[in-house]
Formats: C-alpha cells, sequence, structure tokens
C-alpha cells in the first residue's frame, strides 16, 4: 500500500467518565497522576531565587517521576532513566510514562500542545516508535517525512506516553498523551489525549506557587553536539 493512502486514526480528547475508564485500562486512577504533580509542586515551591537558576523546573521536573514511580511500584510498575528519559514502565512492559513539561492549551479537550522544552534523537526515536504502532498503519515501512524503517526499532521497545503538565492560575493543567510526530526538536502531534485535571498546588491549604519557577525549566532530554577544539 502506498502510504500516501494511509488513513490517519482521529486525534481524540478524553475527558469525564470516558477519560478514568481509559486511564483503568491502562491500570491507573487519576490520583496516580494528580498526587506526584502536586507532591513535585510542593518541593518546587521551596525553591527561592538564590537557587541556581532553573532549580525550580528542575525540581518539578525530577520530582514529579520520582513520586510518580513511588507511588505505581507498589502496583507492580517498573523504571528506567535510559537515555536520560525518565520512564516509569507498566506492570506488563506494554507502556511507559514520562512527565515533562507541556506548552499550549496542555489540559484543554482539543487544545493544541506541545512539549516545552527541545528534545533530542532519543525522545525522537520513542515519538517515531509510538507512530509505528499507533500511526496510519501498524506495519507501515517508513514514517511521515523520515528516512526510518520501522524494522530498526530495538526490540525490547513499547509505546512511551508523556504526562505533561503546565503551571496555570488555576492550578497545574497536565494530560496523558500519546506522542507520535515532532516538528523540529518540539513533540507536537498526539493520537490521544487523556485528560483528568488540573491538580492543585499541594501543601495545607496550597502551596502558592510563583508560576515564573517553570520559566527556565531545564531542557530535561536534548542532545548537546561537541566538537573538538583545535
Amino acid at each position: 500500500m502506498d502510504r500516501n493512502e494511509l488513513v490517519e486514526p482521529e486525534e481524540v480528547w478524553l475527558t469525564g467518565d470516558e477519560a478514568e475508564a481509559r486511564l483503568r485500562q491502562m491500570g491507573l486512577e487519576p490520583a496516580d497522576l494528580i498526587e506526584p504533580l502536586e507532591l513535585a509542586a510542593v518541593d518546587a515551591a521551596g525553591c527561592t531565587e538564590v537557587d541556581a537558576p532553573g532549580a525550580a523546573g528542575y525540581v518539578f521536573w525530577t520530582r514529579g517521576n520520582r513520586y510518580l514511580r513511588e507511588r505505581l511500584i507498589p502496583q507492580g510498575w517498573g523504571w528506567t532513566n535510559r537515555d536520560n528519559i525518565l520512564r516509569t514502565i507498566s506492570p506488563d512492559g506494554s507502556f511507559s510514562i514520562s512527565a515533562i513539561s507541556g506548552a499550549g492549551a496542555v489540559g484543554v479537550p482539543g487544545g493544541q500542545v506541545q512539549t516545552r522544552n527541545p528534545k533530542g534523537a532519543a525522545v525522537a526515536t520513542l515519538v517515531r516508535y509510538n507512530y509505528s504502532v499507533a500511526g496510519g498503519a501498524r506495519n507501515a515501512d517508513f514514517l511521515p517525512g523520515l528516512d526510518f524503517p520501522a524494522e530498526q526499532f530495538e526490540p525490547d521497545m513499547h509505546p512511551t506516553w508523556f504526562l505533561l503538565y503546565k503551571a496555570t492560575s488555576e492550578g497545574i493543567m497536565f494530560e496523558l498523551s500519546l506522542p507520535v510526530d515532532m516538528l523540529g526538536s518540539s513533540v507536537n502531534r498526539w493520537r490521544e489525549h487523556i485528560i483528568v485535571g488540573p491538580a492543585g498546588y499541594g501543601g495545607d491549604g496550597g502551596v502558592k506557587l510563583d508560576l515564573d519557577v517553570f520559566t527556565d525549566q531545564i531542557n530535561e532530554v536534548v542532545d548537546v553536539p561537541v566538537e573538538r577544539i583545535a
């Protein structure tokens, strides 16, 4: 079949009962996503202006993934930091989740979203693999715009979902979404969005988190070119 004739599955947003039912299919409850983000917000709020630039954003990213793992590991989930991508792996090894910062209408049904910070080759490979199993055709020889044969993927790969988060005045907007394409170094195309938020800022009575703490967030998974100095 000519790949130009492939029919793309529709991008979908699940909310309310549909979102919760989809999470249960994945072995998750809304609290499994909300609680880690709220705990991470408390930790990030402890950073001050005399911390390193971007410290709060880094703390939120690493602690969000840590708390997700700590909540799910007792339920049989695993984890890996391979290629510096923090992933929590489902008990049957069929998919993983990585919490990363998002931009755009995160957590809004029908909204256009993308990853906030540039991503490198390791993330691109994950996204390409996602397309190979959830894109236009499960066995497409090549992915859109990429001369990258699907059979070159490593045999132990599985789909990776992104837990996108964004700090707003209404709370931490988030969604669990499956990425399937990129524009440059930004992941910007998705197959499915599961929306059950927003999350609060945690603490007893709420932590007042300065929204600017997310402005200088670390580039979580960026390839840095290195050149020999003559």
